[in-house]
């Protein structure tokens, strides 16, 4: 594009989003030339340059967004917007306080991240433990005529294939009982990868079936989806209406997707970047298979991992492995791993709940500090 000799902008200018996202200003310590998507605010002589961020961090830029489409914020409107500007000195005592009160909640703001940072690290520790037996020993000693290998003699499919077992290598470590197996999903579950019905024919959309995207399948329950297909739809597609129970697992996506997993609380179709583990088929528990995707996450998300797109497909879902304990170990299981971790979900939502206090109060601090607020 070209070269430019000079900077455009200087040390402790205020950049503002002219395109996409508008409202996060960000203070800049050295000099730059900003990309014609943002606007560089210069404090000039009358301003502090700090006082000038914090009361742009301050000010809702959304309400000058007059696009359809792309948030969008003109030059005019932003010149336009009055701020109060007391005298220099007064700015200056303004900011020292704002850091000073800013320095004190990101201190247990980090205390907080730091907690749910925890939580996850407990999460996992929980899960692991179950999956090794620890939380049943008791239990498979008090019903010593509970049989993993008979529960599963009455479930194996017979001679499956497998195509892929690349993902072996990714496996997690665990220390099973003896008594319990480690098969494939393949070796007792059916697995279904669904289908898009076409979007050119209005016709197959806006219906009465519940219709799973790979976005929806983020470790919950799904009880509604948000689009559904018609009867044609699903007669003109390869997707199948899947039962309840079924375990979802997202098999493509850069992001956190692949790999996440869900259980369906309504019989619903899916789309063909998921794959329908039918687990309701069999006596197996549809949670303790859910809970062990989620224990096993990295490790499926790495199965995944090709060169070019990252994804995983049919066949290496069929190929992963699981540990397998009798159906009755498995309910137990489940009811181990979750009064553990119902615990865990209320801590947890009680730090979301300050943490979104916290941002508030953030703004309060502004707006108490800065005075007059947007309007001047």
């Amino acid at each position: 594009m070209g070269f430019a000799r000079n900077y455009l902008c200087e040390a402790g200018t205020t950049i503002i989003g002219r395109k996409g996202t508008i409202n996060n200003p960000i203070f800049v310590t050295e000099r730059f030339w900003n990309v014609d998507t943002a606007f560089g605010l210069a404090p000039g002589d009358m301003l502090h340059p700090k006082y000038l961020y914090y009361f742009c961090v301050m000010f809702n830029f959304k309400e000058l967004d007059k696009s359809t489409t792309i948030p969008s914020l003109a030059k005019r409107d932003l010149l336009n917007i009055k701020m109060p500007v007391p005298p220099l000195p007064e700015q200056q005592r303004i900011v020292a306080n704002i850091e000073e009160l800013f320095s004190e909640l990101d201190k247990a703001v980090n205390i907080l991240r730091t907690t749910k940072q925890q939580l996850a690290v407990y999460r996992q520790a929980v899960l692991k433990e179950a999956f090794e037996g620890k939380y049943t020993e008791n239990w498979r000693v008090k019903n010593p005529s509970s049989s993993p290998q008979y529960d599963f003699e009455t479930v194996k499919i017979n001679h499956p294939v497998y195509k892929d077992t690349s993902g072996d290598e990714n496996e997690m470590a665990l220390n099973l009982p003896k008594s319990w197996l480690k098969i494939r999903f393949g070796d007792i579950f059916d697995v279904q990868v669904g289908a898009t019905p076409s979007r050119r024919i209005p016709a197959y959309w806006s219906g009465d079936i519940h219709w799973v995207s790979s976005g929806e399948v983020r470790f919950n329950t799904i009880f509604q989806t948000g689009e559904r297909i018609t009867e044609e739809g699903l007669k003109h597609s390869s997707t199948n209406i899947q039962p309840i129970g079924t375990v979802m697992l997202a098999m493509i996506g850069e992001g956190k997707t692949r790999g996440q997993a869900a259980i369906l609380a309504v019989p619903a179709a899916h789309n063909q970047n998921t794959a329908a583990i039918l687990v309701p088929k069999t006596p197996c528990n549809s949670k303790y298979i859910y809970y062990f995707l989620q224990m096993n996450y990295e490790n499926t998300r790495r199965v995944g991992s090709g060169n070019n797109q990252k994804a995983l497909n049919k066949e290496r879902v069929r190929a992963l492995r699981i540990p397998f304990t009798s159906f009755a170990e498995q309910r137990e299981i489940v009811e181990e791993i979750e009064s553990r971790l119902s615990v865990c979900d209320s801590i947890e939502q009680t730090v979301d709940t300050a943490l979104q206090q916290a941002d508030a109060l953030r703004q309060s601090i502004l707006k108490k500090l800065l005075k007059g607020g947007s309007n001047g």
